[in-house]
């Protein structure tokens, strides 16, 4: 991971790059210390489980060779 403000290094990580549209923000009350929060797709949560399996699979399937 080549991140400047990673707390670990060397951790493989799945995430996104792209900018969130402005008009997509909500904001809350403030309640639990949340004071926005963004919407998803619904399949989107499961998408990036399986795209971290995959790259554990292909790690393991690396260690073996």
């Amino acid at each position: 991971m080549k991140r400047k403000n990673a707390s670990y290094r060397g951790v493989k990580v799945v995430f996104s790059t792209e900018i969130q549209q402005p008009h997509s923000l909500k904001m809350t009350d403030g309640t639990r210390f949340k004071k926005s929060f963004y919407g998803t797709v619904s399949y989107m949560p499961a998408l990036f489980g399986l795209l971290g399996a995959a790259e554990v699979l292909r790690f393991l399937g690396k260690k073996k060779s």
